[in-house]
């Protein structure tokens, strides 16, 4: 039989002409785009209620920061590696394992050195001086601190620092005068990272071998207080020393204040032509306290003044087989004290000059710091008299990138109607940097006595330069 055709399965499907099919297709496509376009159009205007556009401006310079009344905003610490893997010279693997190995400073330390934070004043000169800090820090061998970044009247600082290795076992020998010197120490600049120093000494020298401790926290508990503590024991004796402090510990600094105890008890020996003529006992106790106001920074001067009570008691003995030993006479030296200093604020940066790797700030500016105190046995010491004390130093900037840097100091005592151990130093050096690797350095120094005690005495040998002679000749 005939086959018959099918019937459609689903009466309801119809199809559309090839060209209608097109213009379809084509339209759903430019749907699909036109939706993408608003899709991510929505999502940038909720980007951007989110986060606010920046209104970061070029930063200004420091003149223009001060006239327009900037304040600190965030003030970030880059510390740095004692080695700097970006240089080619300290990029080996020794290198890497003593950054691994040392202990960097902490932020925190570093961050109460500065004399700004977030909110004060923008001043280039809080900053420099604020570098300046840092730089006399004993474990930190470079620092800056520099504006970064400037939006609304607000300036965002950075703090850049570079740590020096500060574990320094040593183990020294020589020979000066003739006379053999050894000694060990373990020293460490920056323990755990919190700035404290901490020394373990082991001497022997022509005087007496002995061990010593010392601990230093210039920071103590994160504040400006400053501690120093150190005892010795020695083969003839001992000595300790404690210092508490709060220093003018910047130019705008209005106050300082602190007090010193000390005692020493050793054996000291008379010199002849380099050779001991007597050995006798000695005995120092030194207490002073003092307070002291500034004015702080005015015109480029600092003004300080300090008032204080000092005792320095000397007591001589001769030891049993010295008995026909000449003594320095006992002094038991107590007196209120007037003190004044004159500073200039005129600094500049050393590097490799002094010390190798490290940035030096060098006082170019005036020093004067004067002192006078009146001696009375009403305050408990054994006579009547005057005791002063004027020092002074000066640098100079001189051409061919040389510097000059001059230092002067007398002291003494007015007693009778006289003046007695008085004692003037003076000291000229002079550097000239030749190239990067070579510099050239003169120094002079003199001094000149009138009338010292027996324990002042000036002497001149091989242990102060002077070649081809026995040590206190």
């Amino acid at each position: 039989m005939p086959t018959q055709p099918r019937q459609a399965r689903n009466s309801s499907q119809w199809h559309l002409s090839p060209p209608w099919q097109s213009l379809l297709l084509s339209e759903l496509h430019a749907l699909r785009v036109t939706l993408l376009l608003f899709l991510l159009a929505g999502l940038s205007g909720m980007a951007s209620a989110a986060s606010p556009k920046s209104t970061s401006t070029p930063l200004p310079s420091d003149a223009q920061l001060e006239a327009m009344g900037a304040v600190i905003g965030k003030i970030h610490i880059s510390n740095g590696d004692v080695f700097d893997p970006q240089i080619a010279a300290e990029s080996g693997p020794l290198y890497a394992l003593a950054n691994r190995l040392h202990v960097q400073t902490r932020s925190e330390v570093i961050r109460k050195h500065l004399l700004i934070s977030e909110g004060s004043p923008y001043s280039r000169r809080m900053l420099d001086e604020s570098a300046r800090l840092l730089r006399a820090e004993r474990h930190i061998g470079d620092a800056t601190v520099e504006p970064e970044s400037y939006a609304d009247g607000v300036v965002n600082v950075r703090v850049t620092t570079r740590d020096i290795w500060s574990l320094s076992p040593g183990i020294s020998f020589g020979r000066k005068g003739g006379e053999n010197r050894f000694s060990f120490e373990l020293e460490e600049l920056n323990l755990l990272g919190t700035g404290i120093e901490i020394d373990i000494d082991y001497s022997s020298g022509v005087d007496r071998d002995g061990t010593s401790l010392q601990l230093i926290d210039r920071n103590l508990f994160g504040s400006r207080y400053g501690l120093e503590a150190r005892y010795a024991d020695n083969s003839d004796g001992n000595d300790w020393l404690l210092n508490f402090e709060r220093p003018f510990y910047a130019l705008d600094s209005r106050w300082a204040g602190g007090a010193q105890l000390a005692s020493l008890d050793q054996i000291d020996s008379i010199y002849q032509l380099g050779e001991v003529t007597s050995r006798y006992r000695r005995q120092a106790r030194i207490h002073e306290a003092y307070w002291g106001r500034s004015a702080g920074l005015v015109d480029g001067w600092v003004n300080r003044w300090s008032i204080g009570l000092s005792r320095d008691q000397q007591l001589f003995s001769a030891l049993p087989a010295d008995d026909e030993t000449p003594l320095p006479s006992n002094r038991d030296l107590t007196s209120a004290w007037f003190g004044i200093e004159l500073l200039q604020d005129e600094f500049t940066v050393w590097r490799d000059r002094t010390q190798m790797g490290r940035a030096e700030d060098v006082l170019l500016g005036t020093r004067v710091n004067a002192r006078i105190g009146r001696l009375a046995e009403a305050l408990g010491g054994d006579r009547d008299g005057w005791i002063y004390r004027v020092e002074a130093s000066r640098g100079f900037a001189l051409p061919a990138d040389s510097t000059l840097l001059l230092a002067a100091d007398l002291g003494g005592r007015r007693e009778d109607g006289r003046d007695v151990d008085q004692l003037f130093n003076a000291s000229a050096r002079y550097f000239l940097p030749l190239s990067d690797k070579s510099l050239l350095f003169a120094s002079l120094q003199s001094a000149w006595g009138n009338q010292l005690e027996l324990d002042h005495r000036l002497q001149l040998g091989g242990d102060t330069g002077l070649r081809g002679y026995p040590l206190r000749y």
